[in-house]
């Protein structure tokens, strides 16, 4: 054996440590994007829990996201519309953060899917859509949300707040269907 064909034996079995360590690599960032993707849907998950438990932490909260969601302003002071304003734009830069995470493939379509329609009902909703009419336009996500509230589906659903699906849901378990 001469050396040229020596150097060939080793330029093969170069290539193939090469190719086996791209394939180990491939795998590793792989399992990497799993891993982000997983934190990712967490990290939204428990902030999403964390808004919602916020503003229904007691009755008086409660009452008062019902109040000006049904837009009834004149009866809630400043200081609780304010709240009511801080509340639904931190529920909006939620939505901006699983819109720009599922844009990068960090969070499955499924969640966007899941807070879009929780964005319609709080919009859709005449409070809702007054704050959204008078600020929406501050927020980065505000022309997605405004096809949203275009286009989406369930749109009318929360079009009469006197009759929504939470009172009737209530009125049924409640046993007064």
């Amino acid at each position: 054996m001469n050396w040229d064909a020596i150097g060939a034996v080793g330029e093969i079995l170069g290539a193939i440590a090469v190719f086996g360590s791209l394939a180990y690599l491939a795998l590793q960032i792989r399992d990497g994007n799993t891993a982000s993707r997983a934190t990712a849907t967490r990290e939204i998950l428990d902030r999403w829990d964390t808004a919602a438990d916020q503003l229904w932490e007691s009755p008086e909260v409660a009452s008062l996201m019902r109040k000006t969601l049904r837009g009834e302003n004149p009866k809630v002071s400043q200081d609780d519309a304010m709240f009511f304003a801080i509340r639904l734009a931190h529920t909006v830069h939620i939505h901006y953060s699983v819109l720009e995470m599922s844009r990068s493939g960090l969070v499955p379509e499924a969640l966007l899917d899941r807070v879009n329609n929780a964005i319609v009902w709080l919009l859709s909703a005449p409070g809702g859509r007054a704050w959204w009419d008078t600020i929406g336009y501050m927020m980065p996500n505000h022309e997605y949300i405004n096809g949203l509230l275009e286009s989406h589906e369930l749109r009318e659903r929360f079009v009469d707040w006197d009759d929504s699906l939470f009172r009737r849901a209530i009125r049924e378990a409640q046993g007064d269907a």
